[in-house]
Order: structure tokens, then C-alpha cells, then sequence
């Protein structure tokens, strides 16, 4: 019986420890698996709401900034490689007239050189940066820009459409505790590490009810307009987040989000806030210009590059306006040559034979002519051997020279032509005769080789007999005519501009579109109702 005792009590004492230590390890479960379905760092919770810092004048300036810089990066100005960017400074876009000058809430001017946009090549896309910075402040936004089938612009890329539904853990895995969704209207940071599917469905829903942007502003501002009245309340993101956690808490199962209602969502304004009417003011310049005389008209070559321009009126660029035109005129004389074919007397060539002595010869063409004259003149009609016979006559067809007559061109008769001749003006000629002595058939020539001839004597001597013949020959006669082209004239004239600037103030409530399409901007003061 003693040994039964020990034995139950050994028993007893293992079942116990047995259960102590059972319940050891399951308290040491729960108290690790408790901070996995709760938030309670006060650091993350920290960080999510200082995720946005800045005001409304802020996040507008940021926006107009963001929808200017749209407007410039055209597809002609985005970068080709990838990897390449394109960078553009405020003061950039202020030149390019896309932008009128921000100010932050202070009236004071946004940093002109720290702030920018950028657009980098990327694969199949572009990723535009936006910073904006103005005093203290500074922030920036990203966004994906391409050549999307829903694009409608044929000049401009576009921006990427997305929606609240993309979603990633990039936070959680970071040790936030929150998820991250990215959207058309911002970024947003919710419970990640909640695996009831039900509960993020339902976060989603209250993101999108009570959106805020990342990271331009610092609350969700509900406003209520009645004849111009505002009531503004406002929302902080740390309201969102406690109402998050406190769903989190309240729906742990399926069954528990089929009884969650939309009205659960509600989320009451921290405290009401005051009235307030905004002051917005509008930069007019009227700029007004004068055009000057128009220059005289002056020649010009293509070398020298002249173009002709014409100014849009309201290009206030264009400062010079030019004109060209072409004349067809007169623009000097040039030498212009007339010639006609005429049978001209010229000397071929001579042979020596034995002829009589009392007797001079000549061959002209195949006929061998003898005189008792001399011969020595025959050559040019300068010599005494040849007359002038009646006066300078005039031909339409030149006349042929013959072994007794020649003719001298002496000029030219242009009566029948204008400034030009359409045909060939008459030729005028000197005749000539030959008085040298009277020639005589002598016999037949064909070369001086191959002659004979019908006159003989006895005593005979070695003479050189010339040998002549008609050539044809072209005389030539010249005339200075006008000569005509196109000469290219230009004139221009000059415009100086007149610009005056006015400011026209407002007093409205806050996000009056019908002001702030129109041109108008904050200008930081701010007055009670």
C-alpha cells in the first residue's frame, strides 16, 4: 500500500508540472502573438502622422505646379534613352508663361531654383518628379507619365490612371504595421499585417470616403458652402488612423464584417473650425505695341539670308516684321554677237612653174588668169591694186567675193529690230574692184601639179604663181543690248512694346474654382467672418 501511495503521488506531482509548464508555453503564444492583431507603437503611429506636414496653400501650389509641368514635358521635350532625364526649375516654367508665381502662405515667394520637375526614361514609361519648395516646406510628388491608349492629347503623354485598389506591404514589411495604397488621389497607409481580407476592404472604403493627399497636406477638410458662407471642419489623418485601429479591433471575423455597416465609417471632425474668407489677387499686364515706317525697298542676294516675316499680334517675340519681293527689270547692257556665212577671197597656197616671162599670173578658184599688170597687189584690198566702186550697200544675204570683186564688211543695219533682234540684222559692205590690170583666162588649174595651159611663148622662165580660192567665212557683227533679271528687293519695320501691369483683389471662400481657373492666386492673408 505504501508503494501504491508513492506512486500516486509521483504521479500527481508530474501531471502538475506537466500542466504548469503547458501553461508557461501558452502564455508565452499569446504574449507573442498579441502585438501581431494589435497596434501599439506609439513610434509608428508617430510616424504616420507626421507622413504630412504641410498646409492647403501648400498642396495647391504643389498641384498647379504639378499640372503645369504636365502641360511642358510635350513628347518633343521628354527624354530618348533610358536612364536619361529632363529637368525644368519653377523659374523655367514662369518664362515659358505656364505658370504664374506662387506664394506660400506667408506671401512669400516659392524657391525659384530649388524648385523643379524632372522626367527620367524609364523602360516602357516615364517618371515624373515634382518638388516644390517654399520657405521651410518642401515636398514632392511622383508620378508615371505615358503614351496610353486612353491619351487624347496627340502631342502630350499622359498620366497614368490607377485607383485605390493597388495595393502593397511595402510598409509592413518596413515595420510600420500599415499597408500602402497607392492611388489617383494619393498614397495611403493602412493596417497590413490584418489577414481578415474583410477588414482591409473595409480600411479601403474609409481611405476613400476620407481621402488625403501624401504628403501635401496634414488633414482632410470637410467644407460646406452656402451663398458663399464656409464652414470648414477638419480630419487629421491620426483621427483616420484611431478610427482604423478601432475597426481593427471590432471586426476580427467574416462574420463580424458582414454585420459592419457603412455607418461604422462615420468619423466626427475633430472640432469645428472658424470661418475664414481667403484673399486672392490677379496679375494683369496689358501690354500695347507700335509699329514703325516701313523701310525703303533694298536689293538683296540669297547669300544673304533674308527672309520674309509677319508677326502674330499677340507674339510679343516678334519684334521685326520683313517683306521681299521679285522684279523682273533691267539691271545693265551686255555685247550680243550677230553673224552670217559669206564665200570670202582668201589665199590658199602657191606653186612655182615655168610661164612666160612677159606675163604676170594668178589662180583664182580653178581657173589660171595672166595680166601684163602687176600682181603684187592682189593680196588685200588696202594696196592700190583694188578701188572702191559705189557705196556701202546694204544686204540681207552677204554678197560672194569673186577673182575681180570683193566686198568689206563695214557694219550693220538694226532698223528692223527692238531692244533685241528676232532675226539677223543686214549686213553692209564696201565693194571693191580689181585695177591692177586686166586678167585673162590663161588656162586650167586643179593643183600645181595638174594645170594646163592655153597660152604659150617662147621664152619662159620659173615664176610662183599665188593660188586663190572663196572660203566660207562667218562675219561677225555686236551690239550692246539691255540686259534683264530678277532682282530680289526687302524692306522691313521694327514694333516697340508697352507693357502695364495692374493687381485686382478678391475676397472669397476658400477653393473658389471660379477664381482660381480664372487666373487668380492666394495670396496668404487670411480674414474672420
Amino acid at each position: 500500500m505504501s508503494e501504491n501511495y508513492d506512486d500516486n503521488r509521483r504521479d500527481l506531482l508530474r501531471n502538475f508540472l506537466l500542466k504548469v509548464i503547458l501553461i508557461i508555453i501558452f502564455v508565452l503564444l499569446i504574449v507573442w502573438l498579441v502585438p501581431k492583431f494589435t497596434v501599439k507603437s506609439t513610434k509608428n503611429t508617430k510616424e504616420i502622422d507626421n507622413v504630412v506636414t504641410t498646409d492647403q496653400v501648400f498642396s495647391d501650389n504643389l498641384s498647379i505646379m504639378k499640372s503645369a509641368a504636365r502641360d511642358y514635358f510635350t513628347k518633343d521635350k521628354l527624354p530618348v534613352e533610358v536612364g536619361d532625364t529632363t529637368k525644368i526649375t519653377l523659374q523655367e516654367l514662369y518664362d515659358q508663361g505656364l505658370l504664374t508665381e506662387r506664394i506660400d502662405k506667408n506671401g512669400n515667394a516659392c524657391a525659384v531654383s530649388d524648385s523643379y520637375a524632372s522626367v527620367t526614361r524609364e523602360e516602357k514609361e516615364y517618371l515624373m518628379k515634382v518638388n516644390l519648395k517654399c520657405g521651410k516646406e518642401e515636398d514632392y510628388v511622383l508620378i508615371h507619365l505615358g503614351d496610353y491608349s486612353y491619351c487624347t492629347n496627340e502631342n502630350n503623354v499622359c498620366e497614368k490612371e490607377s485607383s485605390v485598389s493597388s495595393y502593397t506591404d511595402d510598409y509592413s514589411s518596413k515595420g510600420y504595421g500599415y499597408g500602402y495604397y497607392g492611388g489617383s488621389k494619393g498614397s495611403y497607409r493602412v493596417n497590413g499585417n490584418q489577414s481578415n481580407n474583410g477588414v482591409r476592404r473595409i480600411a479601403k472604403r474609409i481611405i476613400k470616403r476620407y481621402t488625403i493627399t501624401k504628403p501635401v497636406t496634414t488633414t482632410r477638410t470637410i467644407t460646406t458652402t452656402t451663398n458663399k458662407s464656409t464652414t470648414t471642419s477638419k480630419i487629421t489623418t491620426k483621427t483616420i488612423i484611431k478610427k482604423i485601429k478601432k475597426i481593427i479591433k471590432k471586426v476580427s471575423t467574416e462574420s463580424d464584417v458582414n454585420d459592419y455597416t457603412d455607418k461604422d465609417e462615420d468619423i466626427t471632425p475633430d472640432t469645428p473650425s472658424k470661418s475664414y474668407l481667403y484673399e486672392y489677387a490677379k496679375a494683369s499686364k496689358i501690354t500695347t505695341y507700335k509699329w514703325g515706317n516701313w523701310s525703303s525697298w533694298k536689293t538683296y542676294k540669297d547669300a544673304d539670308g533674308i527672309k520674309a516675316i509677319t508677326c502674330d499680334a499677340k507674339d510679343f517675340t516678334c519684334l521685326r516684321e520683313v517683306q521681299t519681293k521679285q522684279e523682273f527689270e533691267k539691271v545693265g547692257t551686255y555685247t550680243k554677237y550677230y553673224k552670217k556665212s559669206r564665200e570670202e577671197s582668201q589665199k590658199l597656197s602657191s606653186y612655182t612653174a615655168k610661164y612666160c616671162k612677159s606675163y604676170n599670173y594668178v589662180v583664182y578658184g580653178s581657173t589660171i588668169y595672166y595680166t601684163t599688170g602687176s600682181t603684187s597687189g592682189y593680196n588685200s584690198t588696202t594696196s592700190g591694186s583694188w578701188s572702191k566702186s559705189g557705196s556701202v550697200t546694204t544686204y540681207s544675204t552677204p554678197p560672194s567675193d569673186s577673182a575681180t570683186v570683193r566686198y568689206v564688211l563695214v557694219g550693220a543695219d538694226y532698223s528692223d529690230c527692238s531692244e533685241t533682234c528676232s532675226t539677223l540684222p543686214k549686213y553692209k559692205y564696201q565693194k571693191y574692184t580689181y585695177t591692177g590690170g586686166t586678167l585673162k583666162k590663161a588656162g586650167t588649174y586643179r593643183s600645181s601639179t595638174d594645170y594646163k595651159l592655153d597660152v604659150t611663148c617662147s621664152d619662159v622662165v620659173s615664176k610662183t604663181i599665188p593660188v586663190y580660192a572663196n572660203v566660207t567665212v562667218y562675219d561677225v557683227v555686236e551690239r550692246k543690248e539691255p540686259a534683264y533679271a530678277y532682282v530680289k528687293y526687302y524692306r522691313e519695320r521694327k514694333r516697340t512694346l508697352s507693357t502695364s501691369t495692374s493687381s485686382d483683389v478678391k475676397w472669397s471662400y476658400y477653393n473658389d474654382r471660379s477664381l482660381l481657373d480664372n487666373g487668380y492666386t492666394y495670396t496668404g492673408q487670411k480674414k474672420e467672418k
